[in-house]
């Protein structure tokens, strides 16, 4: 799996190439973005907390479908309550829509670079496209793996 500083990386590319602003005059919403972005790698700590690290990982908080209706979801809230929402450079999609895009791209930027990193750890890959199917996916690695603990381990064993 990618380390944090790749998440973040993204992160950065995705802000700065949609966002309205793009620079650092918006530097709270690249902070928001970093951390969606690292946001799926947060099913890690029921695992920590468990004796087990990796036992939740790479599973709903890895598919593409949970990052797109999570960003719907976002969206909806966002344009519903008129407190804040996402603004795109050059306005490709209007309202509610603006918002929904970016949080899905960060989110699903997270799943994109999981799947093309080597993972030979049983099961191999993340399971992309949950609830739809349980299948685990792995793309054609472009990245060597970070290595991850196999099985139980105390929080600093997997650190």
């Amino acid at each position: 799996m990618p380390l944090l500083i790749s998440h973040s990386l993204a992160a950065g590319v995705i802000y700065t190439t949609l966002d309205e602003d793009g620079d650092l005059r918006g530097w709270r919403r690249l902070l928001i973005a970093i951390g969606l972005a690292n946001a799926p790698d947060l099913d890690l700590l029921p695992g920590l907390l468990l004796g087990d690290p990796n036992r939740f990982h790479r599973g709903a908080s890895h598919s593409l479908v949970i990052a797109l209706g999570l960003g719907l979801l976002v969206g909806i809230v966002a344009w519903r309550t008129h407190r804040w929402h996402w603004r795109l450079r050059g306005e490709l999609v209007s309202g509610l829509y603006q918002t929904a895009l970016i949080v899905s791209l960060l989110l699903g930027s997270h799943v994109v670079l999981d799947a093309l990193t080597a993972d030979p750890t049983p099961p191999v890959g993340e399971q992309m496209m949950w609830p739809i199917t349980d299948a685990w996916v792995q793309f054609y690695p472009l990245f060597e793996r970070a290595d991850r603990v196999a099985g139980p381990a105390s929080a600093s064993e997997f650190l």
